[in-house]
């Protein structure tokens, strides 16, 4: 891969590995992303696209990952493969953690099944080490000291210890307190030489105190004395400290051959622990530019979707500024683009986002792009881009600029990316001009994919005959003289030299001098480039002005037709409301008469029988209505349930349960249902209970 320091610095490549390093936890993930370079080998890439695939998915899914705090335990394992190594109680407790750690991932890649492709790789020779665990914790506290009962001899030796010590303590006490009542005793009283307890004596009466001199003040004030009483006491505990070591020596001995056959594991486990850090550091950096994994194209080549400039991007984040992307597309049959335009309108920036997503991506970095973007793999990135004038070996900015020149045409082919900022310029207009033109054809037809920025008509001529070249320049408001930040492709652009040198106070007559000092042709060529940019622009101010009247419309239509629908609810209703006021007034009209038919004398059989049989009739009827009323909810509660998600389950989606409103992620998809997990809690479900959030 030709990626030189030059085209490092252009690309402002060492920021990114820089912000790399500080996402990484561990030296040996930090040193990986300090020497991070792009990959050339296909086959290499797409392997390391898929592991970012599968770990940027679950790093965005919002799901809790293992811990990225292990310790690099590379002295550990290398003290397990000596024969009578011991390691330390700190070496115990790094394997603890450590262990811990990848047990956790381990179970993450069992849940995550066969979604796993690629990450599933690291795991191969990695299982659960049940026993392991547990062999290191019989042996320490919670603090990561040797138990008490780690063995019977240190459980005796330590016994022994808390006795001794405390009958030093009560003799010490003893001794202190006649000391002070013979006033012999300085303000501090005691302290501790050598780890043995001393009494601070007043020097001019140490000779009344019996027991060994151990030291004195610096102003020797005060004398410290070991009482006589506790010597063979301090002495004991001097043998039984020394005994405690040998045990607890020979207690970790035992626990380091316990743990020895554990060595593949551990040493794969850090193997795969590292690269991990290294993969997080990839997907936090990618997150923070909200960047995606593009596709691989088969040849040499970009189709970039709304590009940015990553750490313009985020340093206009953090300044609450917008960042304008940009549309690129460069392959087989459009290989080199021009880019013209008036000065800081974005020509560099633009150049240097696409150096630097296409960079990110042959290190399976996510690229700060949209959906749709599409990349293939270069083998060298050549670029010269910025001011590279050095007063130490006086060399010019165009001797420089040479001399990439000719390193470029000797290197260039089929599968360089070439990028050139201000192409030509440093010298002579006319003869440079006429130089950087060859150098153009010369790139060109080594079929190079390439981008440059130019303010020579030549070469944007030259592209525009060229049936593999495309202009293109970045948009220019003509009337408010700004630039816009917006790579337009299929066209050159002016670089609105005298109307920005008219914006910025310069007299009318000085231009008008200059304008015929120039070529005419050439400035023909400008004012038509002028004229033309002016056109579009007023085009697109009309046909932005007719789609919002069109949108404007639009909603119109759209509240009409709210309103509409909810008068024509309105008319239903009071309809049906009529109606069933009429069915209520003619129930009443036909009980009127029933009961003025009623004869005071007799059973009025006739009549009740036509009551009844009207009353059922009736009945029947409210019957039938309920049914359809009935009918018609369900056929709506039907509808709207179809309404709802229906939408492709993706695996990592994150999805709720309609019952419960639990939220979980897609972790397999079967014919038989869904695997969803939530927390700890995996569950199969049908898709028709789920939302995809």
């Amino acid at each position: 891969m030709l990626f030189d320091s030059a085209s490092q610095t252009d690309l402002q490549w060492d920021e990114i590995t820089q912000m790399l390093q500080q996402l990484s936890y561990q030296p040996s993930a930090q040193q990986r992303c300090a020497q991070l370079m792009p990959m050339d080998h296909g086959g290499q890439l797409k392997t390391a696209l898929g592991e970012m695939h599968e770990f940027y998915a679950l790093f965005n899914s919002g799901g809790s990952l293992p811990s990225g705090e292990f310790h690099e335990i590379h002295r550990v394992l290398k003290m397990l493969s000596v024969r009578d190594a011991v390691l330390i109680e700190k070496d115990f407790q790094d394997i603890v953690q450590n262990t811990e750690i990848t047990h956790d991932w381990i179970k993450l890649y069992h849940l995550m099944g066969k979604n796993w492709v690629h990450l599933g790789v690291h795991f191969s020779g990695l299982t659960i080490q049940a026993d392991l665990i547990p062999t290191i914790q019989r042996i320490f506290n919670p603090q990561w000291q040797v138990r008490d009962d780690a063995s019977p001899v240190l459980k005796t030796i330590r016994e022994s210890m808390v006795t001794v010590r405390r009958q030093i303590t009560k003799n010490f006490q003893k001794v202190l307190r006649d000391m002070q009542s013979k006033g012999y005793i300085a303000a501090t009283e005691e302290g501790y030489q050598n780890e043995r307890k001393v009494l601070a004596v007043v020097s001019s009466y140490k000779k009344n105190v019996s027991g060994i001199i151990t030291g004195s003040s610096k102003t020797g004030s005060i004398t410290f004395i070991e009482p006589s009483i506790n010597i063979p006491l301090n002495n004991e505990m001097e043998i039984l400290k020394e005994e405690e070591r040998r045990e607890i020596r020979k207690i970790l001995f035992q626990l380091t051959q316990a743990i020895r056959g554990y060595h593949p594991f551990l040493h794969q486990s850090l193997k795969t622990l590292i690269h991990f850090d290294f993969l997080r550091a990839k997907a936090r950096l990618g997150l923070k530019f909200q960047g995606i994994i593009p596709q691989m194209l088969e040849h040499p080549g970009m189709l970039i979707k709304q590009g940015v400039h990553p750490l313009l991007y985020m340093q206009h984040l953090e300044m609450k500024k917008p960042t304008f992307g940009q549309d690129v597309n460069l392959n087989q049959d459009q290989r080199i683009l021009v880019i013209s335009g008036p000065n800081a309108g974005g020509k560099s920036v633009t150049m240097k986002m696409i150096g630097l997503i296409q960079v990110l991506f042959q290190c399976a970095i996510p690229v700060p792009a949209k959906q749709g973007t599409a990349l293939g793999v270069f083998h060298s990135f050549l670029t010269d881009i910025g001011d590279h004038q050095s007063i130490e070996n006086q060399l010019s900015t165009y001797s420089y600029r040479l001399k990439r020149m000719k390193y470029f045409l000797e290197v260039s082919n089929r599968r360089s990316l070439v990028l050139l900022d201000e192409f030509g310029t440093g010298s002579d207009p006319d003869l440079g001009g006429a130089l950087a033109e060859v150098f153009f054809e010369e790139l060109y037809h080594k079929k190079t994919i390439g981008v440059i920025t130019t303010h020579y008509s030549n070469i944007k001529l030259r592209a525009e005959s060229l049936p593999q070249a495309i202009n293109g320049h970045m948009q220019f408001d003509a009337e408010a003289l700004l630039p816009k930040y917006h790579l337009i492709s299929g066209k050159a652009g002016s670089s609105f030299t005298f109307e920005v040198a008219q914006a910025n106070g310069i007299d009318e007559e000085l231009l008008t001098r200059a304008k015929k000092k120039i070529n005419q042709q050439k400035l023909k060529w400008d004012q038509l480039l002028l004229d033309l940019e002016k056109e579009k622009q007023q085009w697109t101010k009309q046909r932005e002005e007719a789609d919002k009247l069109q949108t404007q419309a639009q909603n119109k239509i759209e509240q009409f037709n709210k309103k509409n629908d909810q008068l024509s609810k309105l008319t239903e209703k009071k309809n049906a409301q009529w109606e069933k006021e009429q069915v209520d007034l003619n129930m009443a009209k036909k009980m009127k008469q029933f009961i003025q038919s009623v004869k005071a004398r007799g059973k009025n059989t006739e009549l009740w029988d036509e009551v009844k049989k009207y009353v059922l009739m009736e009945h029947s009827k409210l019957e039938q209505i309920k049914r359809k009323e009935k009918i018609k909810k369900q056929k709506q509660e039907i509808q709207e349930e179809q309404k709802e998600d229906v939408a492709p389950l993706n695996l990592t989606d994150l999805v709720r349960i309609k019952q419960t409103k639990q939220v979980g992620i897609v972790t397999k998809i079967e014919d038989k249902g869904i695997t969803v997990v939530i927390g700890n809690f995996k569950t199969l479900i049908s898709r028709d209970k789920l939302i995809k959030i």
